[in-house]
């Protein structure tokens, strides 16, 4: 019998990536013709199985003769095709980019019958074996490690669709390795990198295997193809390719373009900078426009999800959760307060931009500023350090984290565009990294000349080991516990011995009386108690928040000295416009800050003292005084006494620099005394001593502020 061939379509390749992949189509499909859907499952079975002709009388599509009729026909049979060849499934088809649709003579009815699809294979069965092996245990690998019974809908969205940016690199050049150009699930999955087509293929057969509806969007205008996907009931757009930042970076997946409706997509938003257009759906609509303006616009870093809540920090360094059963949202930290430095500058210029991420793990976090590494738990308490990462050793800063196979990895960039490396930071099973193993580690990087910041966290004490490998080098580390800092340098270092850091305060070690002997009724004491038992073996530098309340205060540090019974006035400082104080110290004890507000209009120190109720005075008879001094003699059986008139110093109070006037620069000179810069003898000194106590310290440059600045007379 002669069969009859006609050449129905030509290139399968552009059908390809326009039209839209399973298994959502397959609702599409079955509400348009049964008969589709049925010869689908019959093709693909062929394609499956390498056969060159492929039956598919039974559905017994005549040719009738009729060109609009028999073009219907075919167009119906070319429909299926191209969707069966687009199942990302099959990626692993190689032909020769045409197919054959043949009929034949049916003898029992004399018409012609559409019987069969022809379809020329340019590799083997035998070929794809190993790679339909390879592609299977990819995904259900993904499926075991990145999924779990227990997601929601939305989440299992979330997981699959930061899996895939964050583990697929974009394809700008078409030169790297693969298997058909980018384009198929194969190339993201196992090659991990493609294009938009690839992308959509691979979400849809994630979505698959999770037992999900997805489909592929295409616009031809746009030459792009993304996903809709079904989540409880309605459907959203996704769009992974578009949220992978490209050149490719390490560790960071956008959420722009995650969760839209059919609305937000078609145009810019806060965060979207592109819209999407002209785009086939085939009927599908995303009206839904419940997370169009959803929290996860501003993250550019992985979302964790543990017992119903997301883990996430934002562009801004602030790390939150989401409760996706009620919606809500709470900010805990912000986890880096830190720029980031532009690599190599000298200028001191940084980006504005916060580049941490968020690696969850277990009930850890671990996340990372421009040169460490951090863990705390889920509640954002218990701020650990783990590790400093030298940024001249590995050349380059800190812009975030990666985990694989249980290793933690810092990703490495000296420009926050580039690619980026990954620097083995960690084992989170096997590295149980404590804070003196990071400050051992820290100080053993450093190169001469160079510092670096350690958080100790709830770890105080650092060990004579550690100290002794600082000495005499010309390094310094500052060891961050949170409301204070010690500063320690390797050339201030003269005997290396176990050093307690812990400072506490007002603990009420020193006497009352004995606070009270240093302050006026209008000053404040603060009580520092050092833990640590006796001298240091070397000079620290300790930088202490005290708070805004006694922010640019002046304060005067005492020391309790204990066997004298005495408070000795040790230093003169400023507290900072944030509330901090620089103390440098050598030895352990209590010590007191007096401080006095230095901003307030009215001194409190110099105030003129409330005026006493009026006593009546006895009346005194004076004696008129002669230009010369009169002299008085009184007699007496044991002795005579002699009074004169009051003589005139050779000085004026005040005048600090004796150049005859008491203004500003009296106050500047006098405030370097009082801060061992500058030394004052004689008159000189008795002049500064304006309250007359007999040093020259922080009352008198108060009472001197005052004079000059005409709040008070006189220093009487």
């Amino acid at each position: 019998m002669k069969k009859l061939t006609r050449l129905v379509s030509g290139f399968l390749s552009a059908a390809l990536i326009f039209e839209f992949a399973v298994p959502g189509v397959q609702q599409y499909i079955a509400a348009a013709d049964e008969t589709i859907e049925s010869m689908s499952m019959v093709i693909k079975s062929g394609f499956e199985k390498y056969e060159t002709e492929i039956d598919i009388t039974k559905f017994g599509i005549y040719y009738t003769g009729d060109k609009e009729k028999d073009g219907e026909s075919a167009a119906r049979i070319q429909e299926v095709i191209s969707y069966v060849y687009s199942d990302p499934e099959l990626f692993y088809l190689k032909t020769d980019n045409t197919y054959k649709i043949n009929f034949r003579l049916d003898e029992n009815n004399n018409q012609y019958i559409f019987d069969s699809v022809s379809v020329n294979y340019l590799n083997t069965y035998e070929e794809v074996i190993p790679l339909k092996e390879e592609f299977n245990n990819k995904v259900d690998e993904i499926i075991d490690k990145e999924f779990n019974d227990g997601m929601t809908e939305l989440q299992k969205v979330l997981k699959a669709h930061d899996y895939l940016a964050l583990n697929t690199k974009y394809d700008t050049t078409g030169e790297i390795p693969d298997y058909n150009g980018g384009s198929s699930a194969y190339d993201v999955l196992v090659c991990g990198n493609g294009v938009c087509q690839g992308y959509a293929q691979a979400f849809n057969v994630l979505m698959d295997r999770l037992g999900m509806e997805s489909i592929m969007v295409t616009s031809r205008d746009m030459n792009h193809a993304w996903n809709l996907v079904s989540v409880d009931g309605e459907w959203y757009h996704i769009d992974a390719t578009w949220d992978d930042p490209t050149p490719d970076r390490k560790g960071l997946v956008n959420h722009k373009y995650f969760m839209l409706s059919d609305e937000a997509i078609s145009q810019k938003g806060e965060y979207r900078d592109y819209t999407h257009y002209s785009w086939d759906s085939k009927g599908f609509k995303a009206t839904s426009t419940k997370y169009d303006n959803a929290f996860w616009g501003a993250v550019s870093t992985e979302m964790f999800i543990e017992n119903g809540k997301w883990y996430y920090v934002d562009r801004n360094g602030v790390y939150s959760t989401y409760v996706e059963a009620t919606g809500e949202t709470n900010t805990f930290v912000s986890v880096c307060e830190e720029n980031w430095p532009v690599y190599g500058a000298t200028d001191g210029s940084y980006y504005l931009d916060k580049y941490t991420t968020l690696i969850v793990s277990g009930n850890t976090i671990y996340f990372n500023t421009p040169t460490q590494i951090y863990s705390m738990k889920l509640d954002g308490s218990e701020k650990r350090g783990l590790q400093y990462i030298n940024p001249y050793d590995v050349q380059g800063y800190v812009y975030g984290l990666t985990l694989k196979d249980n290793v933690l990895y810092a990703v490495i960039k000296q420009d926050p565009k580039d690619e980026g490396t990954l620097y083995e930071a960690m084992n989170l099973e096997l590295d149980k990294f404590t804070v003196i193993d990071m400050l051992q580690q820290t100080i053993d990087s450093l190169a001469e000349g160079q510092s670096a910041t350690v958080q100790m966290d709830t770890e105080t004490i650092v060990p004579a080991a550690a100290i002794e490998s600082m000495k005499d080098r010309d390094i310094t580390i500052t060891l961050d516990l949170g409301d204070y800092n010690w500063k320690l340098s390797g050339k201030k270092i003269d005997e290396a011995k176990d050093l307690n850091l812990e400072i506490k305060q007002d603990q009420g070690i020193i006497p009352d009386d004995m606070l009270n002997s240093i302050l006026d009724r209008k000053s404040q004491a603060v009580e520092l108690n050092l833990t640590h038992n006796g001298p240091f073996g070397l000079k620290a530098d300790i930088n202490y928040d005290l708070g805004e309340k006694f922010a640019e205060n002046v304060a005067v540090l005492y020391y309790y000295n204990e066997a004298n019974n005495t408070m000795d006035e040790l230093d003169f400082m400023m507290v900072d416009r944030f509330g901090k104080i620089d103390i440098t110290l050598e030895h352990a004890s209590s010590y007191a800050l007096v401080l006095r507000d230095m901003r307030a209009p009215d001194d409190p120190i110099t105030d003129e003292p409330e005026k006493p109720p009026q006593v009546e005075e006895p009346e005194v008879t004076t004696t008129p005084v002669t230009s010369e001094p009169e002299t008085v003699i009184t007699e007496s059986t044991s002795e005579s006494t002699v009074t004169m008139g009051e003589l005139v110093p050779s000085y004026v109070l005040g005048d600090a620099n004796m150049d005859g006037i008491v203004d500003l620069m009296d106050l500047s000179t006098v405030s370097l005394v009082t801060l061992n810069e500058a030394t004052l003898e004689g008159d000189a000194y008795l002049a500064a001593d304006v309250n007359r106590d007999g040093k020259v310290n922080l009352q008198d440059i108060t009472m001197l502020k005052q004079y000059v600045m005409n709040k008070i007379s006189s220093f009487e």
